[in-house]
């Protein structure tokens, strides 16, 4: 995981900036990283896209 973090890092992936509204009628902003987990994921998604049959796939999307 940290070398993903790395490789990730040096590239600019994982990166996301989001504006969220509270309950409470506040917007906040927050500021994430994850490389190495953007990039598990990705991987994960695409071995799964060429190894589940479609109906499969199709339901993992959904759950």
């Amino acid at each position: 995981m940290a070398r993903l973090n790395e490789i990730g890092c040096r590239h600019g992936v994982g990166r996301a900036d989001l504006v969220e509204n509270r309950y409470i009628g506040m917007k906040n902003r927050g500021c994430y990283e994850t490389p190495g987990g953007t990039i598990l994921l990705k991987a994960h998604r695409a071995m799964e896209s060429i190894t589940l049959w479609v109906g499969k796939w199709r339901m993992s999307k959904m759950i």
